[in-house]
């Protein structure tokens, strides 16, 4: 499984990107207004249906605007994710009807966690695999963007320009694709932590910062109720 993971990481350069912090009350208020280029609704259903001509605009809006869907339950395992893992675990160079197995848990698993590194990894390298080039293509570029998306929401070198994503697994397969292995963690503050890997990267960095207030907004007790978020289809709520 490692293989395979470094394989499809590798692909991909390090990119210089333009800094931009997420804020939620702007996502959040552009991805309820229906009149708005960024409403979630419709950027979902593009991003669902493989269209790879959303910019990295569109992306900034559809990672950060999920961590208000009804459907993000980042402490929540989903058993789709042990399916696709467990291929990988039995073997290094899965077979055809196992390489299936991997796509049919895949698309299950777009559903909880539709911005996964690790599934869009795998799925990218299942597809190619198969041979539907198509869809390698697209989960590839679903998967490039949501790395650019990331590693745009601040420097990850300092504790108050963090990288923000919305599961710990986001955290791990991005220090996975920066070429990183994790030595430990450290909490640092009310939501951000402190990934130290075991060896510098190339940079000299010594660990890299994120902050997971998304993931801690989510718990029970401070979960926002469903009627604050509006996003409609005909002006009917679909919440």
């Amino acid at each position: 499984m490692k293989r395979v993971l470094i394989l499809l990481l590798a692909l991909l350069p390090m990119f210089a990107m333009a800094q931009r912090v997420p804020d939620n009350e702007d996502v959040l208020a552009k991805t309820i207004d229906n009149s708005s280029p960024y409403y979630y609704p419709r950027l979902m259903e593009r991003y669902i249906h493989g269209d790879t001509t959303l910019t990295l605009d569109d992306y900034h809006y559809l990672y950060y605007g999920f961590a208000f869907a009804d459907n993000y339950r980042p402490m929540e395992s989903d058993p789709a994710r042990i399916d696709v893992l467990e291929v990988f675990i039995a073997t290094e160079m899965p077979d055809s009807l196992q390489l299936l197995r991997v796509v049919e848990a895949g698309e299950r698993l777009m559903h909880s966690d539709p911005f996964s590194p690790q599934n869009l990894n795998f799925l990218t390298f299942a597809y190619g695999k198969l041979g539907n080039r198509h869809m390698e293509e697209v989960c590839y570029d679903r998967f490039t963007k949501v790395m650019q998306t990331i590693g745009s929401s601040g420097t990850g070198i300092r504790e108050n320009s963090p990288w923000h994503v919305l599961t710990f697994q986001h955290a791990a397969d991005f220090t996975a694709w920066r070429g990183g292995e994790i030595n430990n963690r450290q909490v640092r503050s009310r939501s951000v932590e402190y990934i130290q890997l075991k060896v510098k990267d190339a940079e000299g960095n010594r660990g890299y910062f994120f902050d997971f207030s998304r993931v801690y907004m989510k718990r029970p007790e401070t979960e926002k109720p469903k009627e604050e978020r509006k996003w409609k289809i005909n002006d009917m709520p679909i919440n």
